[in-house]
């Protein structure tokens, strides 16, 4: 038997999805859920005391101390005031 074709319609779909949003909402509204987390923090807490170690350093350094000392003689030199006084 042979399949005669006499035309084609096509149909748009489309869904109405006006009232999804608040309808999620009030079936969603009042669930809550409780999820337990276990992590292992063993090679996290090894890391951690590496990085956080207390550490000791030495430091050498070369200072320019001219200008330093140059203030610091100026400020420390000797001073002669001259203090005129009235008797009576």
């Amino acid at each position: 038997m042979s399949d005669i074709v006499v035309g084609s319609v096509a149909v748009d779909v489309v869904p109405d999805t006006r009232k999804f949003k608040p309808d999620l909402q009030a079936k969603l509204q009042g669930i809550s859920v409780d999820i337990g987390v276990n992590a292992d923090t063993t090679g996290i807490r090894a890391e951690l005391d590496e990085v956080t170690r207390t550490r000791d350093a030495r430091i050498v350094a070369n200072a320019d101390v001219a200008e330093a000392n140059a203030q610091l003689d100026i400020t420390a030199r000797d001073r002669t005031s001259t203090i005129r006084a009235n008797v009576a």
